[in-house]
């Protein structure tokens, strides 16, 4: 039946193994969840997902376990595609947020902000856009159809997004959390707690609540 129901609940996975990629599924109720394919680009997760333009994209990832009990990666293939999934199950190429500039595949890096353009993060729709973060590099990007998307800042490494009072929010490793005024324009809106990271944020009875790490 292919994906004739947007009003589902999806969930993409990591995959440890080395011949294993990230995979789509789709809850059908009772406990169970139907498979609705892996990642094309043959990377190991599927880091992203949301409902857009009456479709539902995603994003992938080379997910890098390494500092927790899994160790290193065992797919190393790099991800970063985002795609849009069509009512057959087909998987559209929608491109990769700041592959234009990105670090080559081919240069060896180590850590977390390497410049590679190899994990697609924080899909979110504002205003009528498309938004996301490339984890291993700096800024946010925004949609332009096709394959297209522009970098419009800000000179931070973001972890994700958050939808506030119709203002979007992007958080930042570091612990910076900062507001998208349009263009390439970002107000810095302070580091909560003294936190080194903001991972998460939601709203709730009309405040912004902020998930941080270490503590």
């Amino acid at each position: 039946d292919g994906l004739r129901a947007l009003d589902g609940v999806f969930a993409g996975t990591f995959e440890i193994e080395a011949d294993q990629t990230g995979h789509l599924y789709r809850y059908e109720g009772n406990g169970q969840w139907k498979d609705l394919g892996a990642t094309p680009d043959g990377s190991n997760s599927i880091p992203s997902a949301v409902q857009y333009n009456d479709a539902i994209y995603f994003s992938t990832g080379r997910y890098n376990p390494v500092g927790s009990r899994l160790g290193p990666p065992k797919n190393t293939a790099p991800g970063g595609h985002v795609y849009r999934i069509e009512a057959d199950g087909q998987w559209i190429d929608c491109g990769v947020p700041g592959s234009e500039d990105a670090v080559p595949e081919s240069t060896f890096t180590e850590g977390y902000e390497t410049g590679k353009a190899d994990k697609t993060t924080g899909l979110t729709v504002f205003q009528g856009q498309l938004f996301a973060t490339s984890f291993h590099r700096r800024g946010a990007f925004v949609y332009q159809g096709g394959k297209d998307w522009k970098y419009i800042g800000p000179n931070e490494r973001l972890m994700s997004f958050a939808v506030y009072r119709e203002r979007l929010y992007a958080l930042g490793n570091g612990g910076p959390v900062y507001r998208y005024d349009g263009g390439e324009e970002w107000t810095f809106c302070g580091r909560p707690g003294g936190q080194d990271q903001i991972y998460s944020a939601a709203t709730y009875k009309g405040g912004l609540l902020i998930g941080t790490w270490p503590d």
